[in-house]
């Protein structure tokens, strides 16, 4: 999925152009408004979205194949996504009219970042409810 949309683009003529013909003209005024104070946050959190989905699906998917070394699973996830990031900011460098920079890197690591937090607190939380496996129980003898 970041890869098909690192392929494309979509001008933003052609954006007006859909919203236009979807909502019609009168919409599209309004639209254009909207577009020129929200397109930051909207292009740039997809960014922060689709690599937060990728990092927690690689945590998940390396919990499964390695269940029992989960904090290394969050930061192996964590590196994987990173520098899928960067490979992707190269990659966009070769699509034309796309250019791949560091700010994009550093916002896509903005999710993973996001994700990598989040499961390590889970992760604490999780371990701090458990009780310690070297706690034994003294045997009381039967009555």
């Amino acid at each position: 999925m970041i890869f098909g949309t690192s392929c494309t683009v979509i001008g933003t003529d052609e954006l007006f152009s859909l919203v236009g013909l979807i909502f019609g003209k009168e919409s599209l005024e309004q639209f254009e408004i909207f577009w020129g104070i929200a397109w930051f946050t909207v292009v740039k959190g997809w960014h922060v979205t689709e690599f937060a989905i990728l990092t927690a699906g690689l945590i998940g998917l390396l919990n499964v194949w390695r269940p029992t070394t989960r904090m290394a699973n969050i930061f192996v996830a964590a590196a994987l996504a990173l520098l899928f990031a960067a490979s992707d900011e190269f990659h966009q460098t070769f699509v034309p009219t796309r250019g791949g920079t560091i700010w994009d890197v550093l916002i896509d690591s903005l999710g993973v970042g996001l994700v990598t937090l989040f499961s390590l607190m889970r992760l604490r939380r999780v371990t701090l409810a458990q009780p310690p496996l070297h706690i034994v129980e003294p045997v009381r003898p039967p009555t």
